[in-house]
């Protein structure tokens, strides 16, 4: 029981961060392609 709640833990820490890595790629390119569009 303990290490299935250990791994159910583990899995929602990955997806949680998948989800986040996700985020800052698509606010990272957002905000380059604002200043792109601002320098044009």
């Amino acid at each position: 029981m303990g290490l299935r709640y250990v791994d159910a833990h583990i899995l929602t820490v990955f997806n949680s961060h998948k989800v986040g890595t996700l985020f800052c790629t698509s606010l990272t390119a957002y905000y380059s392609l604002y200043y792109y569009m601002k320098i044009i």
